[in-house]
């Protein structure tokens, strides 16, 4: 009786677990667009607001990474027949982190640089 209740459990476990994954890739992707799209500023007052803005950004993307490494440990959680489609998942979430990353460290860099030169101008 014991084994039967675990076993009708064990779906709906997968798929929250399936589902938390999926919402993290999906926070990845969009915060990757907003860095595509954001602006750079075109004087010192905006250029120090887009900076002091991606700074916030980039503190909450490198906090993000807890959130992957959870979901790692959650894998041990899953049924054999749900691990295949959640490893995927994790491969495309660590490939898709470590662009969205890179990609606000150099936004950072950008935006600092940027600052430095138009304080040495004004």
């Amino acid at each position: 009786l014991q084994t039967q209740s675990t076993q009708k459990l064990r779906p709906e476990l997968d798929d929250v677990t399936l589902r938390y994954v999926e919402d993290l890739l999906a926070w990845v992707e969009e915060n990757q667009q907003r860095i595509d799209k954001a602006e750079w500023g075109t004087d010192l007052p905006s250029v120090e607001s887009q900076l002091g803005s991606h700074r916030g950004l980039h503190q909450t993307i490198e906090d993000f990474k807890s959130k992957i490494d959870r979901a790692r440990t959650d894998e041990n959680q899953l049924s054999p027949v749900s691990k295949g489609k959640y490893r995927e998942y994790l491969g495309k979430l660590d490939l898709q982190y470590g662009r969205l990353l890179n990609s606000s460290k150099s936004r950072l860099r950008n935006l600092d640089s940027l600052h430095a030169g138009l304080m040495r101008t004004s």
